[in-house]
């Protein structure tokens, strides 16, 4: 992808995408939620 956009588009795409995780991580009100969202957050850090 960073070949057809860019890097700076996807990075930025990534780093909104890891912030909005962890904002939810936080907020997260049982264990599943907990899990969804770091697993959101890994996919954030890994695209």
């Amino acid at each position: 992808m960073s070949d057809k956009y860019g890097r700076r588009p996807i990075l930025l795409i990534d780093l909104i995408g890891y912030a909005i995780a962890s904002v939810l991580y936080v907020a997260s009100l049982n264990v599943d939620q907990l899990i969804l969202f770091r697993v959101l957050q890994a996919v954030g850090r890994g695209l």
